[in-house]
């Protein structure tokens, strides 16, 4: 009956919506659709916690069946989680943090099995130099890895392994998983090959659209595209690099607490509200797409900073970024016995605060 009420729901918001409220992909799968209309309704419910790696590691322990640190702390896991493809463009057999592929796609079935929404950053290699993703010696990379580039049969090549990844995500009765994928993110930064250092708006629009449209051709029809920028100071800096509404389902973007740089609480505020009415103008969903504070070393952030920043704007989730299981200082959420979990507890206890008990 819970099924039957949710498939009715999702079809009088789309129908009420009209056209605008479907996802970009003209032909993608049933529940990409589902997704989709999911997302619209628990907008207007409150903003989901996100966790990166959630299932796979945590502060001071790995690849634990079922162990969550946001679990521990609060008793739910988060409604979202994210994982990262770096690695797969290598035929790696683990990520850039060490995850071993095999272990992450048995964590994604778990996580939607769940009712979680699962999403996906990439952070691929540089294909002219062979370096990091923050590797930008080689330039205008990203002009190289176009159509007629010295790299784009590698870059295909790289592609085409992603692809085969994430063909790979497939639930019990065997249907794809829906996944929030988020390429190219923090566009308007200067940290990666394809940021705004490094191409310029028109190259990155381009590999923008080529990537949709190689997914497309190569039959890959459970994805949403979110677009996510760095920090930015105005509508015009976020839209520069915008690709169109045609190759883009949600806006989002990137922004870490780093108070010798920036007032978090009034610039969170101004790009908030930026990213919200963008959104609304353009008939997209809206999330923030990473952010934290390293170290958690503010025992009131979550109400006192994050709460704040978050609320009120329409906003789909929010994603706090990894908690290492080898580096004791690089973690982003709270986990049992940190100073600012009870904090943590009194942020997630909001009504508004969703975690996947909220959500299924």
């Amino acid at each position: 009956m819970r099924r039957i009420l949710f498939f009715l729901l999702t079809v009088f918001l789309l129908a009420g919506c009209g056209e605008k409220a479907a996802p970009c992909d003209p032909h993608a799968d049933r529940r990409v659709h589902d997704l989709h209309g999911r997302l619209l309704q628990l907008r207007d419910k409150g903003i989901m916690i996100g966790h990166q790696d959630d299932l796979m590691y945590g502060h001071a322990w790995e690849y634990e069946d079922g162990r969550s640190d946001i679990m521990e702390v609060c008793g739910a896991y988060p409604a979202v989680m994210g994982w990262d493809l770096g690695g797969v463009e290598l035929d790696d057999s683990c990520n850039l943090d060490g995850v071993p592929f095999d272990k992450m796609r048995e964590a994604v079935a778990k996580a939607d099995s769940m009712g979680c929404v699962i999403t996906f950053s990439w952070h691929m290699r540089n294909p002219l130099t062979g370096g990091s993703s923050w590797d930008l010696s080689g330039g205008n990379v990203v002009r190289e890895v176009l159509p007629g580039g010295s790299c784009h049969d590698i870059y295909k090549k790289w592609t085409d392994r992603c692809i085969i990844f994430l063909k790979s995500l497939k639930d019990a009765q065997g249907n794809p998983i829906p996944v929030i994928y988020r390429p190219y993110h923090e566009n308007t930064g200067g940290a990666f090959w394809w940021g705004a250092l490094s191409c310029d708006p028109e190259d990155y629009i381009a590999l923008w659209k080529w990537t949709v449209e190689y997914m497309y051709a190569s039959d890959v029809h459970n994805l949403l595209y979110a677009y996510s920028t760095d920090i930015f100071r105005s509508g015009q800096e976020y839209m520069l690099r915008y690709p169109g509404d045609e190759w883009v389902d949600i806006m989002g973007w990137d922004a870490y607490h780093r108070p010798q740089e920036w007032d978090f609480l009034e610039g969170m505020a101004e790009m908030a509200r930026t990213v919200s009415t963008l959104a609304e103008e353009h008939h997209k969903l809206a999330a923030f797409t990473e952010t934290g504070l390293e170290s958690v070393y503010m025992n009131d952030w979550w109400t006192g900073y994050l709460l704040p920043s978050v609320r009120g704007y329409g906003l789909s989730w929010v994603l706090l970024w990894r908690n290492s299981q080898k580096m004791e200082n690089h973690f982003f959420a709270p986990f049992k016995g940190h100073d600012s979990e009870d904090d943590f507890r009194k942020m997630i206890d909001e009504e508004d605060i969703l975690t996947v008990n909220d959500i299924i």
